[in-house]
């Protein structure tokens, strides 16, 4: 009986590390108007489908200077994204010292470096999808325009 608990056993731990990542890499580069999108906050989530009404958790990154980005799923901290197709919302993010203004009462409309907002397509209105594949290279660029 030992034995085949024993077998059992192993071969379940075997199925386990055998299981596909829930996660997989996402990262790409976003550009405004041409320019390195820097200080976005980037928003990948899983969209149900009609056999799956709960895909997984949403994943979120920030961009870089350069506009570059990675995600990491919410509230998980995994690397990546659940494979699936996305909505995609991209928004400023403020200042580093937007904190520290209001709680001075001041106003990040009055800064003069104040980010300049997107249009609600990348954000609350979004129409960006991407499709998060397994066995591909997960590259999410975004050329943004203002205009």
């Amino acid at each position: 009986m030992r034995l085949v608990c024993g077998m059992l056993l192993g071969m379940l731990v075997a199925l386990v590390g055998c299981a596909e990542p829930k996660f997989l890499p996402v990262e790409g580069t976003i550009t405004v108007d041409g320019q390195p999108g820097a200080k976005l906050f980037v928003q990948f989530e899983p969209l149900a489908e009609e056999k799956n009404n709960y895909p997984g958790p949403g994943s979120v990154g920030r961009t870089d200077a350069q506009g570059k980005y990675r995600l990491i799923s919410v509230p998980e901290q995994h690397d990546g994204a659940v494979p699936g197709k996305h909505m995609v919302r991209i928004y400023v993010e403020g200042g580093p010292d937007d904190d520290e203004l209001a709680m001075k009462g001041e106003s990040i409309r009055n800064r003069k470096d104040r980010p300049k907002q997107l249009p609600a397509r990348y954000n609350n209105a979004s129409e960006l999808t991407f499709e998060v594949r397994r066995g591909e290279e997960n590259r999410a660029d975004f050329a943004l325009t203002t205009k």
